[in-house]
């Protein structure tokens, strides 16, 4: 009994460190140095493009105002040609 709790105490906090790393619980610290790396620069590429989609709802919506813009000032073209037609039309 006494041979097995001085292995234990001996080589049983080593065993289950390389357990823990085998089975991926304990990661060194490098790996996870890299893995923080990763995500700094994906977080980053994802906000840029965020940033960039929203330029261009942006200029989407400026482009539909000045569309709207555009028709509105044809109708109005429109209207005052038809009046103008219909009145050198009856003179």
């Amino acid at each position: 009994m006494n041979d097995v709790l001085d292995y234990l105490l001996n080589y049983g906090v080593l065993g289950v460190m390389c357990v823990l790393l085998l089975l991926g619980f304990v990661v060194p610290r490098p790996t996870v140095q890299d893995i923080k790396a990763d995500r700094d620069e994906w977080r980053l590429a994802y906000e840029t493009e965020a940033q960039a989609h929203q330029a261009t709802r942006d200029a989407l919506a400026s482009a539909n105002e000045r569309a709207e813009a555009a028709v509105e000032t044809a109708r109005t073209a429109n209207a005052i040609l038809s009046v103008a037609r219909n009145q050198g039309g009856t003179s």
